[in-house]
């Protein structure tokens, strides 16, 4: 019996059945996160990180690894893309959990009853774009000041197109 390279060890462990433009899903473990965990000299490595490592031969220090799909256990290295902190948080789904009007980046205005204020948060501090009658407004006016000041906010270009 012949020991597994690292490599086959690690793809051994994803499914690439839907082909080279479909998400490869891990399949072994995965942190309580929903990432997939592969054990690399001793230690639980994140497995998409591994995976666009492995594909670049490139040695990302302090830069993480963006999901463009959004699938926590993809490990596609084409859907994946390395990012600053800034710029892994600009690619988000929808609103926070605990946010009131269900839409990113708008909230009630509390001097104005039946309005919302649309805000979006850029290099740490609120820009605040403006007051709205409807939330569909505002959730408009967040979204464009997004594709403004934002580089990496693939869905709201999406949605805008």
């Amino acid at each position: 019996m012949t020991r597994q390279s690292i490599e086959e060890r690690f793809w051994a462990k994803v499914d690439t059945s839907g082909g080279p433009t479909a998400c490869w899903p891990w399949t072994a473990a995965k942190f309580d996160n929903g990432y997939g965990a592969f054990w690399l000299n001793r230690t639980n490595v994140r497995a998409h990180r591994f995976s666009w490592e492995l594909a670049t031969r490139q040695v990302l220090g302090d830069l993480l690894v963006d999901h463009r799909c959004h699938n926590k256990a993809c490990v596609n290295p084409t859907h994946l893309r390395p990012v600053t902190n800034k710029q892994n948080g600009e690619n988000r789904l929808g609103a926070e959990a605990t946010s009131v009007s269900g839409v990113r980046g708008v909230r009630p205005n509390p001097h104005r009853h039946g309005t919302w204020i649309a805000q979006v948060w850029h290099n740490g501090k609120p820009i605040r774009v403006g007051v709205f009658d409807s939330v569909e407004a505002a959730g408009i006016a967040a979204r464009d000041k997004r594709i403004e000041l934002f580089t990496h906010n693939d869905i709201d270009r999406q949605e805008a197109s």
